[in-house]
């Protein structure tokens, strides 16, 4: 009798080189955002704050990608630790 593995849970591998990116990404456009927003207090606020808006997309975007991690250890690992799987 063969058998094929459809799916099996590994565990996580610490962060990944594109979320390491993401958060290299953050912190460059933060603190450009905030040299940017001291040098320039006579610009026109949407000149201020645009950058700030755009790290914020980010920043949500690195949240959900830890939600998501730890959703998936949460559901899948654990799970598989504790033997609730399904061997068919």
């Amino acid at each position: 009798m063969n058998s094929t593995i459809l799916y099996e849970a590994q565990a996580a591998h610490g962060f990944s080189i594109p979320f390491i990116i993401m958060v290299l990404v953050f912190i460059i456009i933060l603190i450009l955002a905030i040299i940017n927003a001291i040098n320039n207090k006579e610009a026109r606020i949407i000149a201020r704050i645009g950058p700030f808006l755009f790290d914020a997309i980010i920043l949500f975007s690195i949240i959900i990608a830890l939600y998501n991690g730890y959703d998936m250890k949460i559901k899948v690992w654990d799970e598989y630790i504790k033997g609730n799987y399904l061997v068919a």
